[in-house]
């Protein structure tokens, strides 16, 4: 009677947890029935991503790729798209079982197969052709498997890679690989001993951990949403290329020996993004914002640029003239993530100077609002007003009074 006792209350308390989180978050949930077009261009990219897509390939049972939305606080994924050795559907926890996974496409990849320890089945491929802007390519990623931890240094270990070719790379290379290595990513390479720091346990949903979930809820949290048994940090892939030349990435991942324990690979939503490499130089920059009324001028560790924004008497509002140019300067920023940026605006001396101040500073806010719509990090933007205390030209004229209503830009790096 105390076991049954026991039993009980245990099974009573899991209840209690599950609908706790049930109630407070909601679970993983997976969609199959979008486009591979979709995916690609509304999911992996964004407007922001100084990326063109040429073409999109799959390979693969319809099943085994999907977008995933998770709020889960345990690994920072919260969407994106995610491909399986399996049926996708199979991820969504809780984690009730140490050996998921189906049957769904029985064909092999030769490329897979050259680098694994044996034949490859189920496959699931992702190949896109794209132009980037910026002289580096990369995106965000997570490792999902079921064989671990049982699997770990057995030799039948699922593979994976992500194989980018094109000019200035020779043949196909891997470039989901260890940061800093050439060591690809596998339930081999990665796990509670092996680059530990890479590697995320999850516990099996039973009644025999609650009292683990219980003193951590990050692992109980973790448990109820991932089916899979241990999964990666997120890593990031990456790449040279030569901006305006055609590369072609395959997103790849198979079954390896047994067809049972399922693999997966989720990809961070927005998070294929070209960028430049190289420091911004200010003859480059003043050759792109070129402009009757911009000037550009090379400081010490930064570039100041001068816009004259003739914005109307006591407003804030963007005139439509000054788009171009800030559209322009957007499209410098986004190839240039490591660049923060200083908005000082300025007024002209009609009004007193309280009024003057705070004008500048609605115009600076403005333009930073601006950009943040074309996709710059409001942590990278910072925002003065100098009023009208501060002059390029005499006030006397509405020449030089139009001079003064000006925004000047201070990049940086950060």
């Amino acid at each position: 009677m105390i076991v049954f006792a026991s039993i009980l209350r245990k099974t009573v308390l899991i209840v209690l947890f599950i609908v706790f989180f049930v109630a407070s978050k909601a679970q993983m949930r997976v969609d199959t029935s979008k486009t591979i077009d979709f995916l690609v261009e509304h999911v992996l990219l964004s407007e922001n991503s100084c990326v063109e897509i040429e073409s999109v390939n799959f390979i693969g049972a319809k099943s085994a790729i999907g977008i995933f939305n998770c709020k889960s606080s345990t690994i920072n994924l919260k969407r994106g798209i995610i491909m399986a050795t399996g049926c996708v559907l199979d991820a969504i926890g809780p984690n009730e079982a140490a050996n998921t996974g189906r049957e769904v496409f029985y064909a092999s990849d030769p490329d897979l197969s050259k680098i694994s320890n044996g034949k490859t089945s189920d496959i699931c491929i992702l190949e896109i052709a794209f132009k980037a802007t910026g002289d580096k390519v990369s995106f965000n990623y997570a490792f999902a498997s079921e064989e671990y931890p049982e699997f770990v240094n057995k030799g039948v270990n699922d593979v994976f890679a992500f194989f980018i070719s094109g000019l200035g790379i020779e043949g196909k290379k891997n470039i989901a690989v260890l940061p800093e290595t050439d060591i690809p990513i596998s339930v081999d390479n990665i796990n509670d001993k092996e680059n530990s720091e890479f590697y995320i346990a999850n516990k099996l949903w039973k009644t025999e951990n609650f009292d683990l979930f219980q003193k951590d809820k990050a692992i109980g949290e973790l448990s109820f949403y991932f089916q899979y048994d241990g999964m990666t940090t997120i890593l990031k892939a990456e790449s040279n290329v030569i901006p305006g030349e055609i590369y072609k990435i395959k997103l790849a991942i198979a079954d390896v020996g047994d067809r049972i324990y399922d693999s997966a690979v989720f990809l961070e939503a927005n998070s294929l993004k070209s960028y430049s490499s190289k420091p911004l130089v200010a003859e480059d920059l003043a050759s792109s914002l070129k402009g009757d009324k911009i000037e550009v001028e090379k400081q010490d560790d930064s570039i100041k640029v001068t816009m004259n924004i003739e914005f109307k008497l006591n407003s804030y509002e963007i005139p439509a003239s000054s788009f171009d140019f800030l559209n322009k300067l957007s499209e410098n920023l986004l190839l240039h993530p490591n660049i923060s940026m200083q908005i000082t605006g300025h007024t002209d001396d009609a009004g007193t100077s309280e009024y003057n101040l705070e004008l500048s500073l609605n115009r600076a806010d403005a333009i930073l609002n601006y950009l943040y719509s074309k996709g710059i990090e409001k942590q990278r933007m910072h925002i003065s007003g100098k009023g009208s205390t501060m002059p390029i030209a005499l006030n006397k004229t509405e020449e030089g009074r139009a001079k003064n209503r000006r925004v000047e830009f201070l990049l940086y790096n950060q």
